[in-house]
């Protein structure tokens, strides 16, 4: 018994002393859409934020992130027309990650991540030409919440977020994140789930 409490001591005494704390600040940029959407053409966004992580062993760590992320699409809207009506979306993400510290500077993260939605608006870069239109893409739903259609959307938005990075000596890092979500962008019938690929960039401070 006393060598088994003392086996366990030890590996306790182990990974404790293996166990690291840092922070990676990043900014990157966005190519984001919407799953279920026909004719989406995607749209660029900005993302800054970062991520704590505690870095279990060499191998293993688990992290926690805020990071803010414009999101969104353009498409279609009303059909015969070439016109593209883009959606305007701000998120707080919240990502819990583990981390697999996996050969060298490289590092794979899975996990689950939630949204927090804080702007929702939808853009004034198409035209409704004179008489009947026979609206695709929930366009009619849209519409009738004006430019603002954040009463439109869902106020969460939960995730399954997929990335790998590189951490050179020097503590700069390098990130490419796709992430695809589990509910859906509107409360009402118009089509789609968030999804996106982030490239970012950051740097690892010990703490």
């Amino acid at each position: 018994m006393k060598k088994a409490l003392l086996l366990v001591a030890m590996m306790a005494i182990s990974i404790g002393a293996s166990a690291q704390l840092s922070l990676k600040p990043m900014v990157g940029a966005n190519i984001s859409s919407f799953k279920g959407v026909k004719k989406d053409k995607g749209k660029f966004g900005f993302a800054a934020g970062g991520e704590l992580e505690y870095r279990i062993s060499q191998y293993c760590g688990v992290s926690l992130g805020a990071i803010y992320s414009q999101q969104g699409s353009r498409y279609p809207i009303y059909k015969n027309t070439t016109d593209n009506a883009t959606v305007k979306l701000e998120y707080l993400n919240i990502p819990v990650l583990f981390n697999n510290h996996f050969y060298g500077g490289w590092n794979l993260q899975i996990g689950l991540q939630v949204g927090i939605l804080t702007k929702a608006k939808l853009g004034e870069d198409y035209t409704i030409n004179g008489g009947h239109h026979e609206y695709i893409n929930g366009g009619k739903e849209l519409i009738a919440g004006d430019l603002n259609i954040k009463n439109l959307c869902n106020s969460t938005d939960w995730a399954i977020p997929v990335n790998i990075s590189y951490e050179f000596n020097n503590g700069f890092l390098v990130t490419l994140r796709t992430c695809t979500s589990l509910n859906a962008v509107f409360k009402g019938n118009a089509p789609g789930r968030n999804k996106y690929v982030m490239l970012g960039v950051g740097y690892k401070f010990d703490l």
